[in-house]
């Protein structure tokens, strides 16, 4: 539902979107995070000069924005004097052009921080192409706070972007989707993250813990000086998860900062959730593990076989699994698992891009397929995606010339897909074997755990259809797992 704007909000005195306000069960000092835009601008300022490709991007990506305003409904823009595309910019993304745009807030926005007297800020509205159409985007505003505030860095430098930082950069990023929703908050020191992205995981107030939570709210300032709140943003646990959302409202003749997220649905563990640890610091942050498992039902106890089965044998793809984006891998990549109600109906599984976080891949199970398949078929799908997210790690990592000259070859072969073609030559076998380990009475023959997996990887005839429908009746019948 589109919000409504407050026709009050620019009456009663000094604008504010970003309150951060730290509290336990009583109200403790405000820090503001907000960008003036009083400040000056440098030398080193966005050239408003482009490339004829260059503007036809920011000009599609402009059309997209203004033609989609139910897709784009940010909080900050209520705020916002001008969205600067004349100083728009766009950057390479793995083959796709993203584009960045500054944003003005009004002229009656300040900034100050407690801890920070140097610092800046800058809000940018990112747009990223989507992958299944040229035509569409995917919207975020991107939060750049910098501590060691350097003369030559402002709203239009290009030296500071989401993709690009500069050396030496001390500071925050925060980014938010297009429903108010942080989605990632990463603090950098030297331009290398020391503290990074949380927000996957969502936490609750134990109102009988004295666990601190920061909370954004927008709301503005009355002539007396005194602050009132129209709302919350988004709240996070200090060091951890986003809690709240733009759902969540405050109650009712509470002041705003005493009013936090309530409810308890976690156990103790040395007072953090599951899966999260204390660090140095006493915040709660997560286990030091790349891979993230959000399954659930039948695809989690098939992916959890999956794990026994194979992580003992040395040559098993699910071992390689964890040292691809185990901890500490080659890359610094990430691999989610998310059970998901959208994809197609003869999809069982599917691996995407995550949308912001470079080098972290997204396996989608089809909730919507489990009840009538066998947990081997499922496990099938979740062998095939994995080996998608190894091979694009390993293609996404490599030098350039790697990826031009087989971009060469996907154009002069017609090939469509380099990862089934990879498959089909080299892992078939692998897979096959994945699933022979996960339960080897099934089947008969080691050919039918063939037969099973090669779903998707190859163009099957109508005989093949008929003998992978066959290998799937027996499994129905046959397999006793995770009923």
């Amino acid at each position: 539902m589109k919000k409504k704007k407050n026709t009050n909000l620019l009456k009663k005195g000094i604008l504010l979107f970003g309150l951060l306000l730290t509290f336990t069960n009583c109200q403790k000092e405000n820090e503001l995070l907000l960008e003036s835009s009083n400040n000056k601008i440098t030398e080193t300022e966005l050239s408003n000069k482009k490339t004829s490709k260059e503007q036809d991007d920011i000009e599609k990506a402009q059309q997209w924005f203004e033609q989609n305003s139910e897709l784009n409904q940010f909080s900050i823009l209520d705020i916002t004097r001008i969205i600067d595309w004349d100083y728009a910019f766009v950057t390479k993304l793995n083959g796709r052009v993203a584009v960045e745009v500054p944003l003005i807030l009004n002229e009656d926005v300040n900034i100050n921080h407690k801890n920070y007297n140097g610092l800046k800020t800058f809000n940018r509205l990112l747009l990223l192409p989507s992958k299944d159409n040229s035509h569409n985007y995917i919207s975020f505003i991107v939060n750049i706070l910098q501590f060691n505030s350097k003369s030559n860095f402002n709203n239009k430098s290009s030296e500071l972007n989401y993709f690009k930082l500069p050396k030496n950069f001390d500071g925050l990023i925060t980014v938010i989707n297009n429903e108010n929703e942080i989605i990632e908050k990463n603090e950098f020191k030297e331009s290398n993250i020391i503290k990074p992205n949380y927000a996957s995981k969502v936490l609750r107030k134990d109102e009988e813990k004295n666990l601190e939570y920061t909370c954004i709210l927008f709301g503005y300032w009355n002539p007396d000086g005194t602050f009132e709140a129209l709302g919350i943003l988004s709240c996070f646990l200090s060091g951890g998860g986003t809690v709240g959302g733009p759902g969540y409202s405050n109650p009712e003749g509470e002041n705003p900062g005493s009013g936090g997220p309530s409810g308890s649905d976690y156990s103790e563990n040395n007072g953090c959730p599951p899966n999260y640890i204390p660090d140095p610091n006493g915040d709660c942050i997560p286990e030091p593990v790349e891979i993230i498992n959000d399954l659930t039902g039948k695809a989690l106890c098939a992916y959890e076989k999956l794990i026994s089965s194979g992580i003992g044998n040395t040559h098993n793809l699910i071992t390689e699994l964890f040292i691809e984006f185990g901890d500490g891998n080659i890359g610094d990549n990430d691999l989610t698992f998310l059970m998901s109600d959208d994809l197609p109906i003869n999809e069982g599984a599917h691996t995407f891009d995550h949308p912001i976080e470079e080098g972290h891949y997204i396996i989608k199970v089809n909730s919507n397929l489990l009840n009538h398949r066998s947990s081997i078929e499922i496990a099938s799908n979740i062998v095939h995606e994995i080996a998608h997210a190894s091979l694009a790690k390993h293609f996404d990592n490599s030098n350039a010339t790697f990826q031009e000259l087989y971009n060469q070859y996907i154009n002069d072969t017609g090939i469509g897909n380099y990862s089934h073609d990879i498959m089909a030559d080299k892992l078939i076998n692998r897979m096959a074997n994945v699933l022979y380990n996960y339960d080897s009475s099934i089947f008969p023959y080691f050919d039918d755990y063939k037969i099973l997996v090669s779903e998707g990887v190859y163009n099957l005839s109508e005989v093949d259809l008929e003998l992978l429908k066959q290998v799937k009746t027996i499994a129905r019948n046959n397999d006793s797992n995770c009923k």
